[in-house]
């Protein structure tokens, strides 16, 4: 069964999503590929189905997988893109001068730190940052390697992050000034 863009955001709006953001899932590749018609973009209905059983992420999980912290990656992105390149696919993020030299210094000194990307709330990629190199403008390049276990507690969850920032970081210790990411470009 197929139902309109308008059918899916509404449908969405079921777990608290705005129509916008909804809008931004669907354009993300969430719900699969859609069908274009002269007079609608139609998605299959058990694709919209398998976004809204989603369970979502308990708080507690975060700290007990990962005691030492999280690095939450928020940024819309393409998921068929993420699907074909995995973690190749995530480019740079603006961290700001201060806050990537003190999460290098962090991975240096505490080790790989966990990494979960999402989009629209919806978890599509995890891995563990193992390194971190600066670029212009304030960017940096996360060096990742696959996740480990921890990851488990987030496949095929939703994490309802709401509005807000391109990232953040969650629980790091020692990493005070690095709390809340900059806003994504």
């Amino acid at each position: 069964m197929l139902v309109s863009a308008r059918e899916a955001a509404v449908r969405l709006s079921t777990i608290g999503m705005p129509r916008r953001q909804a809008g931004l899932a669907l354009g993300a590749g969430l719900a699969g590929e859609p069908l274009r018609t002269s007079s609608a973009t139609l998605y299959e209905a058990g694709r919209i189905d398998d976004l809204l059983a989603r369970p979502v992420v308990a708080t507690g999980a975060v700290f007990r997988e990962c005691p030492f912290g999280l690095f939450l990656d928020r940024r819309v992105t393409d998921v068929r893109r993420l699907e074909e390149l995995g973690l190749s696919a995530v480019e740079d993020l603006r961290l700001g001068v201060w806050a990537g030299a003190l999460l290098g210094l962090s991975i240096d000194q505490d080790g790989p730190l966990p990494y979960v990307s999402t989009v629209c709330g919806f978890v599509v990629l995890g891995g563990e940052i193992v390194d971190v190199t600066s670029g212009a403008n304030g960017r940096h390049r996360l060096h990742l390697t696959d996740p480990g276990p921890w990851f488990d507690a987030w496949r095929g969850h939703r994490w309802p992050t709401g509005a807000g920032r391109e990232w953040s970081l969650l629980g790091r210790p020692g990493v005070t000034g690095v709390a809340v990411g900059e806003s994504g470009t």
